[in-house]
C-alpha cells in the first residue's frame, strides 16, 4: 500500500503550546518583515463562548539583549483585537512589533497580554 500524500503540513515555527483562562494558545512562530516582527498564533476556547481580547499595547517581547519592545497591532481572524471565540473553533491571530533594529534575531521571552491576563513563551526563533 502507498502513502498517501500529506494534505496537511504542519506549520515549522515553535509550536509551543500554553493554556490559560480555558483558552490554548498555539505559537506557531515569529518572523521577521522589514523592520517588523509578527508572530503567528492560533487560539481555541475550552470554555462556553465569550470575548476574547489581545492587548496589543501590554503585550511585549525581550530581545537577546535583554531589551523590552511593546506590541504595535494584534487581530484575531482578521479583526480587531477583540471578538466572541466559539468553543471548539481555531481562531488565527496575530501580534505585531514595528519599527524595530535589524540586529533582533530571536525572541527571548514573549508576553502575550490577553483580557487582563498574559501568557508567555520563550526561545523563539524567527521563521522564514
Amino acid at each position: 500500500m502507498e502513502p498517501r500524500p500529506e494534505t496537511n503540513k504542519p506549520f515549522t515555527g515553535s509550536g509551543q503550546r500554553k493554556e490559560a483562562d480555558k483558552f490554548v494558545f498555539l505559537l506557531k512562530g515569529c518572523r521577521r518583515i522589514d523592520t517588523n516582527i509578527k508572530c503567528e498564533l492560533t487560539i481555541s476556547n475550552k470554555g462556553a463562548e465569550r470575548s476574547l481580547y489581545i492587548q496589543a499595547v501590554s503585550s511585549t517581547f525581550v530581545d537577546p539583549n535583554g531589551k523590552t519592545h511593546k506590541g504595535s497591532t494584534s487581530d484575531i481572524g482578521g479583526q480587531d483585537a477583540r471578538v466572541d471565540i466559539t468553543p471548539g473553533v481555531d481562531y488565527a491571530a496575530t501580534i505585531t512589533f514595528e519599527n524595530l533594529p535589524d540586529q533582533i534575531t530571536r525572541v527571548q521571552l514573549l508576553n502575550l497580554g490577553f483580557n487582563y491576563k498574559s501568557v508567555q513563551f520563550c526561545n523563539i526563533s524567527f521563521v522564514n
